[in-house]
């Protein structure tokens, strides 16, 4: 069995009054996440915590199913790449359809870095 460790941190900058970053990290599942509202944009710090949130719910889910149906191990970095790319696309079109909705949103984004290693546990 193989361990994985991970730490994270944020810092507001210098130039905001308030910190637009938002991450996650799930050990036991392999996952790491950190999302950068964009500075300057409505709701930055709106759209980096859906972004966490969605991705991380996702990606949960998907490797629940995966562990759940023992896909292959020589299918499970092609596997894990595809369950990221689907879980930001899900959280981009969450981000845009309440950025549409909402006026106070508007314009509202985040960039985002996500790692996943099925597997660990």
């Amino acid at each position: 069995m193989s361990s994985l460790h991970m730490t994270g941190k944020t810092d507001t900058g210098m130039v905001r009054d308030h910190n637009e970053d938002c991450f996650l990290i799930v050990p036991e599942s392999g996952i790491a996440i950190l999302a950068d509202g964009m500075g300057g944009h409505q709701a930055g710090e709106v759209a980096s915590a859906m972004a966490i949130d969605r991705v991380t719910h996702y990606l949960l889910n998907a490797f629940a199913v995966s562990h759940a149906a023992k896909s292959a191990a020589a299918n499970g970095a092609s596997y894990v790449s595809a369950a990221l790319v689907d879980a930001i696309k899900a959280a981009n079109t969450a981000i845009y359809d309440a950025s549409m909705t909402r006026p106070e949103q508007s314009g509202m984004g985040t960039t985002i870095v996500a790692a996943g290693r099925r597997g660990l546990s």
